[in-house]
């Protein structure tokens, strides 16, 4: 019998534990920040772990904010292969368009329903029951796993992978569990998010040549970073680099001219330039303008960034899953993009090649009545199990 065969075999004789741990996950309500929660999903991911054998550590940049890693060494000669996912969820108010229980995990026509059940609960629960769907396959398993369920993704993963990361975790790949709707995500913009500030001079609104308008400076500063491409022409896959106005506000009263003015922009750039790189563009335009308006006078404040990454449709990560892809599904799972790289950019920065590639859809993450399909799940079960038999040692 064919290695799909059996690997699909035992996850239908699984299924029941895997739906019951994805709702296990998804009833711990395990906002970001919440020490409390985070520890308790902390504690179950740790015995899913223990149970397989894995050596367990918890690691935490601040008490309570609990991340996991789960080690198992078994050969020298094969590579070491992690997979990661967050344990972190975004808020559910109450009254936000929810007809379920969000942290219910109830049960519908095939798809589990609550907060996080897509973003990305689903998703640890498949990475945490392939290794234990392979090594029922293969009692002898040789091969290197580490299993990360990390915090803080939802707010910039600073005290989760990232804090990881820089405590030395070291891998020759790495797949991030998020929702990609079983696609390989192995290209992302990156993202830089600023606070504008203008500095005017107040008076009288009828007199408004007597004053100088922050708001009108920063009015004439937007409409040409909207149209600024930041020297990217537009990429294959992910388009053109985009500038988001999110908000913007100023002045007192109609009758006086503002003499302050603030905006906050979203800039998702493309792979070939760092943050840094876009924030010299930013402050080069501002000098052409204020060559223009001696009047301009700004100020930049940097809230958010994130790194753009591409890697190479020929790297070994792409290739393991393309080939476990193929065996599960009958064909390879396509290659396409994201706007945002979420925790894999740490990662890659941390020279482990990574890309997304999880169950779900992501346009449900931070949905009310989010939902998983159970199917979903399985699949993406059967392929992490495929994924770490093809990656055991050489018999």
């Amino acid at each position: 019998m064919e290695l799909a065969k059996r690997i699909a075999e035992e996850v239908n004789k699984s299924k029941d534990e895997i739906i019951e741990l994805t709702q296990k996950l998804i009833r711990v309500p395990s906002y970001s920040g919440d020490a409390r929660n985070l520890s308790r999903i902390a504690q179950i991911i740790s015995e899913e772990m223990k149970q397989m054998n894995f050596s367990v550590e918890l690691i935490e940049a601040e008490k309570g904010l609990t991340n996991v890693i789960g080690t198992f060494r078994g050969s020298a000669d094969a590579p070491c292969l992690l997979f990661n996912g967050h344990t972190d969820v975004v808020p559910a108010p109450r009254g936000g368009g929810w007809t379920c229980e969000p942290f219910g995990a109830e049960i519908k026509e095939g798809r589990i329903y609550g907060r996080g059940a897509c973003d990305m609960k689903a998703g640890l629960a498949a990475m945490l029951t392939a290794p234990r769907i392979a090594f029922r396959l293969f009692p002898e398993y040789k091969g290197n796993l580490i299993l990360s369920a990390t915090v803080d993704e939802e707010i910039g993963g600073f005290k989760g992978l990232k804090y990881v990361v820089e405590q030395g975790v070291k891998a020759d790949m790495g797949i991030v569990c998020e929702p990609s709707d079983l696609k390989i995500v192995n290209v992302c913009k990156g993202l830089l998010q600023l606070r504008l500030r203008t500095r005017g001079r107040s008076a009288h609104g009828g007199v408004p040549e007597q004053g100088v308008n922050a708001i009108s400076k920063m009015m004439k500063i937007l409409r040409k970073l909207e149209a600024h491409n930041f020297g990217q022409p537009p990429h294959e896959v992910l388009g053109k680099p985009t500038v988001n106005i999110g908000r913007i506000s100023g002045g007192q009263k109609p009758n006086i001219v503002p003499d302050s003015c603030e905006a906050e922009i979203d800039i998702r750039y493309l792979p070939g330039k760092n943050h840094l790189q876009i924030i010299d563009d930013v402050e080069k335009l501002l000098v052409g303008l204020k060559e223009k308006d001696r009047q301009i006078n700004t100020e930049i404040e940097i809230i958010r960034y994130r790194s753009s990454l591409e890697i190479a449709q020929d790297s070994p990560v792409i290739k393991t899953i393309r080939k476990a892809g193929k065996e599960v599904l009958g064909k390879y799972p396509e290659l396409r993009g994201m706007i945002t790289p979420g925790d894999s950019e740490y990662l890659v920065n941390a020279g482990i090649p990574s890309v997304i590639f999880g169950p779900g859809d992501e346009h449900l993450a931070h949905s009310a009545n989010e939902w998983i399909a159970i199917n979903d799940i399985l699949t993406a079960t059967e392929i992490y199990a495929a994924i770490i038999i093809n990656a055991r040692a050489p018999r």
